[in-house]
């Protein structure tokens, strides 16, 4: 049985993350082998609920990083992944706009064969501190997906007509320019003012713009 999760999105300002999740579900972009985005596997309304959510049923996916990677080859595989996801994404006239490595998850059924803790990624049942593993290389094909797309956007007339509506929409923490400087406690939220410094000048700024606009 393949371990499911639920994603609680609000209709009435996530309309985003609904309307992009229901074109995703489309039979035959399903099938595309080119297709990473995380598919959804059902949609739950949440009755009398105020704030109009609904729950999304995904598969349960786990960071792409963890464990390391074994050889070069895993590492290559991973990022042709991302790069054949997001083109084919860009193929559909949509951007991510918020790609990072909280968003690219891998299905880790075949990494981890006892499956691991939601709660704890470090435990398969969330009491051992015990995870075992194999390396991808061994095990593979393994496949990678991404996820969350509450700031994507969908131009519908194509590139050439293209225009970003919310530049730099995404957690500016996520930028290569800013999360190089952030300590091993990500959440802190106190910046290195390098950082934030870097992202002041024109190059700066082209970077992170690129980056948020994938």
């Amino acid at each position: 049985m393949t371990p499911l999760v639920l994603d609680a999105v609000r209709t009435r300002t996530d309309t985003n993350e609904l309307s992009l999740g229901k074109h995703r579900c489309d039979p035959a972009l399903l099938q595309d082998s080119r297709n990473h985005t995380v598919p959804i596997l059902d949609i739950i309304p949440i009755p009398d609920d105020e704030e109009k959510r609904v729950f999304m049923v995904m598969p349960m996916l786990k960071d792409f990083y963890a464990p390391p990677f074994h050889c070069r080859s895993e590492f290559a595989d991973t990022l042709r992944q991302l790069l054949e996801g997001l083109d084919f994404m860009h193929r559909l006239n949509v951007a991510h706009v918020d790609v990072s490595r909280f968003n690219f998850l891998m299905d880790s059924s075949k990494v981890c064969p006892r499956g691991y803790y939601f709660a704890n990624e470090l435990s398969y049942d969330g009491v051992h501190w015990s995870l075992p593993t194999r390396p991808r290389c061994r095990v593979g094909p393994v496949r990678h997906y991404i996820i969350d797309f509450e700031s994507a956007q969908e131009f519908p007339d194509g590139k050439e007509s293209a225009l970003a509506k919310r530049p730099l929409r995404c957690g500016v923490r996520s930028s290569p320019l800013v999360f190089r400087a952030i300590p091993s406690n990500w959440m802190c939220t106190t910046l290195a003012p390098h950082s934030l410094n870097s992202l002041r000048n024109t190059k700066g700024w082209m970077i992170s713009s690129l980056f948020c606009l994938t």
